[in-house]
This record gives C-alpha cells, sequence and structure tokens, in this order.
C-alpha cells in the first residue's frame, strides 16, 4: 500500500514511476480525486434519491433526476470550443469543475425550507433535480477537458500504475464514506422505512461541497504537459469527424444503445431500495461497499485480460453483467433481500470493467489532436440516451402502477417489469459492438474515477 501512495504501482508491479515531477503528479491527482469522492458519493447515492423521496418526489420527478443530469451532459459538445477560449485543457477543467461542484451548494437550503415553508415540498423536489442537472452538467463538461488534459500529461507506458494509484485510494475512501454516511442519515429516524431529518440532508451536502471545491486548489498545482493546441469546431464538424472515424463510430452506436438500457432500471434501483423494500441507509450504503470493493479488487484481473486480449473484451464483459445485474433486481423481495442484495453488489466487477474498457478504448481510438472533442461526442450522446429512456419510463411506471404478475411466488409490478426491460436491452446492446476494431491489444490507462 505505501507503494501505491507515493505514486509507484505500476500495472505490473514495477517500480517505474522515477520521474519525481511524475510521482508528484501522481501524488495531486489521488489527492484532488480524494477530496472530490464525498461529494460524488453523496450525489450520485442514495442520498440524492432520498433526499426527493423524503420531499415527495412522485415517479415523474424520480425520473427527471436521473433524466436531466444526463440531459445536461450534452454540454459536454461544446468542451471543444470552450478548452479553445480557456487557452488550455488546464485551466478550462479547473474552471468547470470547480463550477460545478459549487452549484451543489444550491442544494443546501432545500431541505430546510421544507421547515419553513411545508407547502412548497413540491417545489422543493424541482429545486433537487435542478441542483443536481447544474452539478453533473457542470462536472462532466470539465471532466471531458480533464481527460484530454491528463491523457497528454501521463506517458501511455505510464497510465496503468498511474490511474491504478488514483482509482485505488479515492475507492477505498469511498468504501469507507458510505456506511458513514448511511449511519449519518438514519440516525434518530421516527421508524424504519421513515425519512431521515430533513436537517441531516443540508449538513451533508454542504460538508462534502465544501470539501469538494478545495480540489481545484490542489488540480492547480498540477503541471500541464505540452499539448496540440485546442482548436475548437462547430459541433456539426465535431459529429462529423467522429461519425467519419469508424472505430470512434461503434463505439459511439453501442454507447448510445448501451445509455438508452440503462435509463428504463438506474432511476428506480434506489427508490426500490428504500421505498418499496424499507431498507435503512447504512445498510444500503453497506452493500454499496462491498460493491467498491469488488470493484477495487477486480481491477488486477482487468488489467491482465487488457493485456492479452485488449479492452474490447473487458468491455463487452462489463455490459453483459450489468444486464444481468438489471435482471437480478427483479428476483431482490422482502422475503429474499440479502442473498440478492449481496448477489447484486458482487456485480462490482462490470463496473470496474465498464470504466476501464471505455476510458481505454476513447484513449485509443480518438485522434490525439481531436481527442477532446471526440471524447465529448461519444459521453454527451451517450448521455442524452440516458436520459430519454427515464422519459418513456415514468409513464409506463404509472400506467403500471397496479400490475401485479404472479410468476411462481414471484409478484413483478412496475418497477420489476422496468429492471426486467432496462436488463434485457443492456444486454442486447452488444450487438452493437459487432465490427469494433482495436487498434492493438495493449491497455492506453486504468479509469480515473468519475469527477464530482
Amino acid at each position: 500500500m505505501r507503494g501505491v501512495l507515493r505514486g509507484r504501482w505500476t500495472r505490473r508491479g514495477e517500480r517505474a514511476q522515477d520521474d519525481p515531477e511524475l510521482r508528484r503528479t501522481g501524488r495531486l491527482l489521488t489527492l484532488e480525486a480524494s477530496l472530490a469522492t464525498p461529494l460524488r458519493v453523496v450525489t450520485l447515492g442514495a442520498a440524492t434519491a432520498g433526499l426527493a423521496l423524503a420531499l415527495g418526489a412522485t415517479p415523474l420527478q424520480i425520473s427527471l433526476l436521473t433524466a436531466l443530469p444526463q440531459f445536461a451532459a450534452l454540454m459536454q459538445l461544446g468542451a471543444g470550443s470552450l478548452g479553445g477560449r480557456f487557452g488550455s485543457r488546464k485551466r478550462g477543467g479547473i474552471a468547470l469543475l470547480t463550477l460545478g461542484r459549487a452549484v451543489a451548494l444550491l442544494m443546501v437550503p432545500l431541505p430546510l425550507l421544507a421547515y419553513l415553508f411545508p407547502g412548497s415540498r413540491d417545489a422543493l423536489v424541482w429545486g433537487v433535480i435542478l441542483g443536481l442537472t447544474l452539478t453533473v452538467g457542470g462536472t462532466a463538461l470539465g471532466t471531458v477537458l480533464w481527460l484530454g488534459w491528463v491523457t497528454d500529461l501521463v506517458p501511455p507506458t505510464r497510465r496503468g500504475g498511474f490511474f491504478a494509484q488514483r482509482s485505488l485510494v479515492a475507492g477505498v475512501l469511498a468504501m469507507a464514506l458510505g456506511p458513514a454516511i448511511g449511519l449519518w442519515l438514519d440516525a434518530d429516524r421516527a421508524a424504519p422505512g421513515a425519512p431521515p431529518d430533513l436537517w441531516r440532508f443540508a449538513a451533508l451536502f454542504a460538508v462534502v461541497t465544501l470539501v469538494a471545491m478545495t480540489a481545484s486548489g490542489v488540480l492547480a498545482r498540477v503541471p500541464e504537459a505540452q499539448s496540440p493546441p485546442m482548436q475548437g469546431r462547430n459541433l456539426r464538424a465535431a459529429v462529423r469527424a467522429t461519425w467519419e472515424n469508424p472505430p470512434m463510430r461503434t463505439l459511439l452506436i453501442h454507447k448510445i444503445a448501451f445509455g438508452f438500457a440503462i435509463g428504463f432500471g438506474a432511476p428506480f434501483f434506489q427508490v426500490y431500495l428504500i421505498r418499496d423494500l424499507a431498507l435503512p441507509y447504512t445498510l444500503i450504503y453497506l452493500t454499496g461497499t462491498l460493491n467498491a470493493l469488488v470493484a477495487l479488487v477486480s481491477y488486477r484481473v482487468w488489467g491482465r485480460v487488457l493485456d492479452r486480449r485488449g479492452a474490447r473484451p473487458v468491455l463487452a464483459i462489463a455490459v453483459a453483467s450489468k444486464g444481468l445485474m438489471s435482471l437480478a433486481y427483479v428476483l431482490l423481495t422482502p422475503a429474499t433481500v440479502w442473498p440478492f442484495l449481496i448477489i447484486i453488489n458482487l456485480f462490482g466487477y462490470a463496473d470496474a470493467g465498464l470504466e476501464l474498457g471505455t476510458t481505454n478504448l476513447l484513449m485509443k481510438l480518438a485522434p490525439r489532436e481531436r481527442n477532446t472533442e471526440q471524447f465529448a461526442v461519444v459521453l454527451a450522446f451517450a448521455g442524452a440516451a440516458t436520459a430519454l429512456s427515464p422519459l418513456l419510463a415514468a409513464p409506463l411506471v404509472i400506467w403500471l402502477a397496479d400490475t401485479d404478475l404472479a410468476l411462481g411466488g414471484l409478484h413483478i409490478g412496475a418497477l420489476q417489469m422496468m429492471f426486467l426491460l432496462s436488463g434485457v436491452l443492456r444486454i442486447a446492446s452488444l450487438a452493437f459492438m459487432r465490427g469494433l476494431r482495436e487498434p492493438d491489444a495493449a491497455p492506453a490507462a486504468r479509469p480515473a474515477l468519475s469527477q464530482g
């Protein structure tokens, strides 16, 4: 572990990062990821869905809580031109990441206003949706510039160990934070299944947002390598260039199909656990810790697969596994909570493979001089597809609200039908990966954990 923290662990355990400047950069990026992790855990976890439910969110609002932030990711299409205006990927990435994280402060007063204006809870739910949308959009835009900046900064032969260090430390921190957040939200609950005190959400968002904002000062100390000047192009030209790159076109189509499939199930997973199964936040976050632990352990296994087979099979296995995970939710009932909640979180290896496979393919397939804009096109259109399906799922859930299909001893309601549909579509998206050609079998990088 000490070797990892010192930035000396590489893909095969080699002590290869002998460059003092590169070691310093690794330490700074690891510290930055650690400071940003608490906000990511809160905004993308059960806490945000729990806040919306505590304020009385409807199925439509829960769907929009997932959909609108994904639509905001379309702002990534402007990454190339914005980077050119800032003059560098570094300056643009830091500015946009800081702005995106700061916007999360908008969610701090919302739970407190529910005490002063009890009749305004519906409006406050819309405030939560808006705050999350702006936070995700801003950090997504900044992350595209960050990815282009770091791609140029770290030599290809060093990326494995370099990002393994960052992912490991941030992942361990996320595992430790999850149960602590759960205990904080569960404290003093009136009864099992009752919502937490709203002021606890306000305090939680305030602390993690302020901590995340300090990460920008750390990023400012990271150097910027010589890279091709950013030449902003209009949206049509960026999309055309990506489409005319055959491997990127295939990856783009697959990511759109997979994103569309994700949106039918993802908005309702946390809702099902919190509202329908009435699970305590502590248990939800504890099992999420198992998910994160499995993901961390699987990085080394995925690394060996990348060494021998390339990123494409890693991505394919991860996509199929994410489909099976969604199908497992159909079998998760009050009577089967323990075995299936554990089984579902054992699919954490798929999260690691999905990030690792996608990141490697993006870095390999995009031309260096245009990597930022092509990263942006793929991620933005995939995000838009993920945003579209929840808008279709919400009326389906409302329409199927009274559905109760008996299948043996299993009762399938509206949410279970969404989980089933999502799982089938995820697996079906593999068909769009046919014909994807990888330039070589060597891995480009391990993934950096999501910003924000």
